[in-house]
């Protein structure tokens, strides 16, 4: 699936996301990560770096399912009382390798400017991949930022695209 422009415009170079993963007994884990957008064959992917198999890792391996949500903070962004935000949910995979590259460029984006990341002496990693397929919103504003009648799943027949939403 494709996301819509609004989404591509929030992720844009890079973007601080709130992931959301299950734990071995079912309750969330909860983890910031740094997400970065990218087009394949198979439509839209989040890509996120790890350094260590962190819990989120292993949590992605054993159950694929997982929430994602980015909140706009450009300051001249409102819907409303509050600040649109970018809710995915779908499933990740995860692969070995590659992501002292990918940390690197992101690190320009979203990183601290004063900071050098990652270490030289990083291990390889793992990234992983949260397919934009079978995503679900819930809003209380449509793309457009008018108001539409309370929070709850968006119902259409198949997925609705992903929008900026608030709620």
């Amino acid at each position: 699936m494709e996301l819509n422009q609004a989404a591509r415009d929030l992720i844009g170079n890079g973007a601080n996301a709130t992931v959301v993963t299950l734990n071995p007994n079912g309750t969330p884990h909860v983890s910031v990560v740094w997400v970065a957008l990218e087009s394949t064959i198979r439509g839209d992917e989040i890509l996120m770096g790890h350094l260590d198999e962190h819990i989120k890792v292993g949590n992605i391996r054993r159950n694929p399912h997982m929430v994602l949500s980015i909140v706009d903070t450009d300051p001249d962004h409102w819907e409303g009382p509050v600040r649109p935000y970018l809710k995915l949910t779908g499933t990740a995979a995860v692969e070995e390798g590659g992501v002292r590259q990918f940390l690197t460029e992101l690190a320009t984006h979203v990183g601290n400017p004063a900071v050098s990341w990652p270490p030289r002496d990083a291990p390889a990693g793992w990234r992983s991949s949260a397919a934009a397929a079978g995503t679900r919103s819930t809003s209380t504003s449509s793309p457009t930022g008018s108001p539409s009648t309370g929070c709850g799943s968006a119902a259409a027949a198949g997925p609705p695209p992903p929008t900026r939403t608030c709620c």
